[in-house]
């Protein structure tokens, strides 16, 4: 095998899911965050893997959720990112993808494209979402009821410090009341992604977003739940050549051993494999090394060494590693019996 390998267990990924539900109200539904190609995991493959025990999955764009629906994905897909374009309704239409709308602009592409919607609220991150002037002057007018407004929803931007987040709260619920002011149905609220799932029920709401938490990563430090790594990455050894001359890759050194893995697979030069660093499609060792080595298995200290977070670690793997699934197919019911688990 020349190229890399990517082992995704399936049993971390249904312990993790356990963990969180175990945090979580009965009647609070479990929204998969699956956009980035499930965190670099394969969002296919792990949404047909989770979709009996979750009520719905998040992406970031349109083009990731029409491929889900394409796998055969049949629940609820929430698409993080408002659309810029009357395509981007038409298609999420076509593929019955919940849109967000996060201005006045995506609102009106989101009418008129008769989309079912969710608005983002700005409640400090500044990424998107209604300023409350402007959600006020909207409900005033009736342009809230001429959208099918299904929720409503924030993003805590630093869920670790308890007075932020309160604040975030606070003006969350401000802005709901708005929302709700202006439409006729009752609307899903929801402000906690893995971080706020961890602050507390306070923040769960009517649904929670777990991403990075799924994957076996916290956004911070929690005694609360207890995680399994989800994503394992090894490279083969095609070449061991004893160093009989001077120099190891673009650099000083003897080099013995090579790697199958370069940037050009995901990292960066800086990850400290190898000796002088990665070149594009591999690295070279002093050291004497044999058959698949370890190339990742722990993000979060990959990232303290190239000056990152584990985000960015686990979707830098590019197409070149391959991907295996193993570990056994665990049920997630043991976590709570008193949870609702939907259709599972």
């Amino acid at each position: 095998m020349q190229n890399p390998v990517m082992l995704v267990d399936e049993s971390a990924l249904f312990h993790n899911l356990k963990q969180f539900y175990s945090l979580l109200a009965p009647s609070v539904k479990l929204c998969a965050v699956v956009k980035a190609d499930a965190y670099g995991h394969g969002a296919e493959t792990i949404s047909a893997l989770l979709e009996e025990c979750v009520d719905l999955f998040a992406v970031s764009t349109v083009n990731e959720g029409c491929s889900l629906r394409v796998s055969g994905v049949k629940k609820d897909i929430l698409t993080l990112t408002p659309p810029t374009s009357p395509f981007d309704a038409a298609r999420a239409k076509a593929y019955d993808l919940i849109l967000s709308a996060g201005d006045e602009r995506s609102l009106a592409l989101c009418r008129e494209g008769e989309n079912r919607v969710h608005i983002a609220l700005n409640t400090g991150m500044n990424r998107y979402g209604f300023d409350p002037k402007t959600l006020k002057a909207l409900s005033g007018r009736g342009e809230l009821r001429s959208v099918r407004v299904e929720g409503a929803y924030s993003h805590l931007y630093r869920a670790e410090k308890e007075s932020v987040s309160k604040k975030q709260r606070e003006l969350f619920l401000r802005d709901c009341e708005i929302v709700e002011s202006g439409v006729e149905t009752p609307i899903k609220k929801h402000l906690a992604a893995t971080g706020g799932i961890l602050r507390g029920k306070d923040y769960h709401f009517d649904m929670v977003r777990l991403g990075i938490g799924l994957y076996g990563y916290l956004p911070y430090q929690s005694r609360k739940v207890r995680l399994k790594r989800a994503m394992k990455v090894l490279a083969p050894v095609v070449s061991s050549s004893g160093g009989v001359l001077h120099g190891c890759g673009y650099g000083e050194g003897k080099g013995v051993s090579t790697v199958r893995f370069g940037y050009a697979d995901g990292l960066f030069k800086r990850a400290g494999l190898g000796k002088n660093g990665l070149c594009m499609d591999a690295f070279v060792s002093e050291k004497k090394l044999s058959g698949m080595v370890p190339v990742m298995e722990d993000a979060d200290l990959l990232a303290k060494r190239m000056g990152t977070i584990p985000y960015e670690v686990l979707c830098s793997f590019g197409e070149r590693v391959e991907r295996i699934y193993v570990g056994r197919k665990e049920s997630v019911k043991g976590a709570d019996e008193a949870h609702s688990l939907g259709d599972f």
